[in-house]
């Protein structure tokens, strides 16, 4: 039980428009890298690169309860969809999320505010 409290526990949500947020609320301190974010699923990986301008840190580490965020804006969302539209056909429920850290990858279902910005978009999509 005491390997088990000191893992990492990192927890992923949406905090408003366009921003993820990560933070631990393990006991040890996790790092993570500056591009900390992709998409991943049994057709392919998509990276989500920041299309915000914002000046990130190389690597971070977060300490117990410290939280970091990642921006995105309508651009990323766009190419998101088409990502999911053309290689995932449009299957969001086998896309994660994914943090890769030293210790390993941690894995989320996709927040319900991403799921819903990608079905707007993926119906743009489909009426064009």
């Amino acid at each position: 039980r005491q390997r088990r409290d000191d893992l990492p526990d990192l927890k992923v949500g949406i905090d408003g428009f366009y921003k993820v947020s990560l933070v631990n609320h393990g006991r040890l301190p996790v790092e993570v890298s500056g591009l900390w974010l992709y998409l991943s699923s049994k057709y392919g990986d998509f990276e989500l690169g920041h299309d915000l301008e914002e000046e990130r840190q190389e690597k971070t580490i977060l300490a117990f309860g410290e939280m970091t965020t990642f921006r995105y804006g309508d651009h990323l969302m766009l190419n998101v969809a088409s990502w999911a539209h053309v290689r995932c056909h449009r299957d969001l429920r086998a896309i994660s999320l994914v943090v890769p850290t030293p210790v390993g990858k941690f894995k989320f279902p996709l927040p319900d505010y991403f799921v819903e910005r990608l079905k707007i978009e993926l119906s743009m999509i489909q009426s064009k």
